[in-house]
């Protein structure tokens, strides 16, 4: 095992995993969802989503491909996220939210109902998001400020 992780070798050494998996023939990703996950038969998935324990996901929500959804995570009704975004452990979402592409939610953070949340953006952990979030953002704190701007996304890795 590298201590470093084969993510940040990749993106040290510039690959693109997706384009290296197309090379080697990958033609489909399949999403995986963990059992004790209750979700509405109404949502829609994308490609490769990984959907950890313990999750409730409302109904008519909408995945992009390549979404990863942490534990614990509860995902209100009618919620569209775009593909390579992230949602830490214990994330709260709201009804009616979207949440854009690449974009980070950490660990505890609650997002209001009818926000969006920009293109690469990240919301601390433990943010309370009440107003819209705009795309290469940080937000922090209860209720959620805008700590920077201009930022390339989470780790500095935007998509």
């Amino acid at each position: 095992s590298n201590p470093i992780g084969d993510a940040a070798i990749c993106n040290y050494l510039n690959i693109n995993i997706f384009e290296e998996a197309q090379k080697a023939d990958f033609t489909s990703f399949p999403t995986l969802m963990d059992p004790t996950t209750i979700a509405a038969k109404s949502m829609q998935l994308g490609q490769g989503i990984y959907i950890n324990a313990g999750c409730t996901i409302a109904a008519a929500t909408n995945f992009g491909d390549f979404v990863l959804i942490n534990r614990h995570v509860n995902v209100g009704h009618h919620v569209d996220i775009s593909g390579y975004a992230t949602l830490g452990p214990g994330v709260v979402i709201s009804g009616q939210v979207q949440i854009g592409r690449g974009a980070f939610i950490g660990a505890g953070a609650v997002l209001m109902p009818k926000v969006q949340v920009g293109a690469n953006a990240v919301v601390a952990a433990g943010t309370v998001v009440t107003t819209d979030v705009a795309d290469n953002t940080l937000v922090s704190g209860n209720p959620g400020k805008v700590i920077k701007t201009d930022i390339p996304g989470y780790n500095n890795s935007g998509v």
